[in-house]
């Protein structure tokens, strides 16, 4: 959830679109 936010807050404050490629990554896995 803390990642989450950190993309969508660092997404506002540089007024760029969400890449998932940047938040996302493939080494982690979710249960």
């Amino acid at each position: 959830m803390r990642k989450l936010l950190m993309a969508i807050h660092a997404m506002l404050k540089t007024r760029s679109t969400f890449d998932s490629r940047r938040f996302y990554s493939l080494t982690e896995t979710t249960a």
